[in-house]
């Protein structure tokens, strides 16, 4: 069962969607995308897209529940729409995006502690991915493991990878997809293609690759040649092996619609789903998934649940309005509990003159609450009715009351 909280909207960073996110220690950064801003015209007012590239980077501290916009400096990277952001101890990395047209295969490094950006120099320039984003990127080790994505033509394609070009809807913007693979070594600083065996997905970008426990990755939708899809693929980092497809196979399965611009969140910490197996402890891992753009070009409105072992879905219920192009990650506390927290993105617009690029933060909280954490919910969602009693309470407990209601009202 998840509760939902909410963080105020005081000190929120500007509205954004298309953005990279990743946590380091208890914060989580924010890079890159796109806001909107309101002009006014002959017809009224009206939104215009902007990038979002600065000498400054948001974070999020989840323990203190505050925004902080840090000042950083080096070389910053001039994208972020669509990029990948891995978070390796005190380092983030950031690979591919767009920007104003142009892709990116390069890699940064952001140093938490100095806050200084680095364009990452290889140490071997004969391998290296085409420019590309929207693709699949998890850490495994120290390496960053990257699937797939929207870009240029590949003029050498790696060995069991193809490329399909956008021609055939009737527009040539002169890229497309691949399927291609590539690890990079942090700590050499180079670029390797792994000799992959099993069913190698189809060219694809927009999919959400995630760790599943210490040597596995689930990758799911995405868009292809043939429209968005819902199929689940599983990657073994063992033996570099790509299961074949699950999908749907009954007409009355419960399963999501082709969908991209999703997020997919572990409710369990992958790391710790690997260490109570050694241990012979049975744990069960699902993917919370929420919401996307669908094949009929508009929000998907639903949100799921994916349990790994089964490989079966069922519907989230969430009261919240649907979005695209947001932002979503774990965080996974001592106590066993996970928090997955949503911030920004796109969502449908009631009017011509209201922004659809979002702010606002939002926790869905995953676990067994604490006996405390228990009663403040309780008395948050029944204070009008406690209201006579509330007064009467010791000053100190209303404070903690007032504390809780106002930094994590109901959604």
């Amino acid at each position: 069962m998840a509760s939902v909280v909410r963080v105020p909207r005081l000190t929120d960073p500007l509205p954004r969607s298309g953005s990279c996110v990743a946590v380091v220690d208890h914060c989580m950064y924010v890079w890159g995308g796109h806001t909107q801003l309101l002009f006014e015209g002959d017809d009224g007012m009206y939104p215009v897209e902007e990038g979002l590239h600065d000498h400054f980077i948001d974070a999020y501290d989840i323990v203190h529940n505050t925004w902080l916009q840090h000042s950083i400096s080096g070389d910053i990277p001039d994208l972020g729409n669509g990029s990948a952001l891995i978070a390796f101890g005190h380092l983030l990395f950031l690979f591919g995006g767009w920007n104003d047209g142009d892709f990116s295969s390069d890699v940064y490094c952001l140093d938490t502690v100095s806050k200084i950006w680095e364009m990452v120099p290889l140490s071997d320039e004969s391998i290296k991915p085409s420019p590309r984003y929207l693709t699949g990127t998890v850490l495994f080790d120290d390496l960053l493991c990257s699937f797939g994505g929207v870009g240029s033509p590949v003029p050498n394609l790696q060995p069991g990878a193809t490329y399909t070009g956008f021609g055939q809807y009737g527009f040539d913007y002169g890229f497309g997809w691949n399927n291609e693979m590539f690890f990079y070594n942090i700590n050499d600083r180079k670029w390797t293609i792994p000799h992959l065996v099993g069913q190698r997905p189809p060219p694809c970008g927009g999919v959400t690759f995630t760790m599943i426990d210490t040597h596995r990755a689930l990758l799911f939708g995405g868009r292809q040649e043939s429209g968005r899809v819902s199929s689940v693929y599983i990657f073994d980092f063992r033996d570099l092996h790509w299961s074949s497809p699950f999908k749907s196979t009954l007409p009355d399965e419960p399963w999501p619609a082709g969908r991209t611009f999703h997020t997919s969140c572990c409710l369990v910490d992958h790391m710790e789903v690997g260490n109570r197996r050694k241990k012979n402890v049975k744990v069960s891992q699902k993917i919370l998934m929420l919401w996307g753009k669908g094949n009929d070009d508009k929000h998907c409105q639903d949100a799921w649940l994916l349990d790994v072992d089964t490989m079966s879905w069922k519907l989230f219920n969430l009261d919240m309005r649907p979005r695209m192009w947001h932002m979503a990650c774990s965080y996974h506390t001592e106590d066993n509990r996970t928090d997955v927290i949503l911030f920004g993105g796109n969502i449908r617009r009631r009017s011509q003159a209201e922004k659809h690029v979002v702010t606002g933060l939002t926790i869905l909280s995953f676990g067994v609450l604490t006996l405390k954490q228990f009663c403040l919910e309780c008395i948050r969602r029944h204070r009008l009715s406690l209201q006579p009693v509330l007064e009467s309470c010791p000053m100190r407990i209303r404070s903690l009351i007032d504390d809780y209601t106002e930094h994590f009202s109901s959604v």
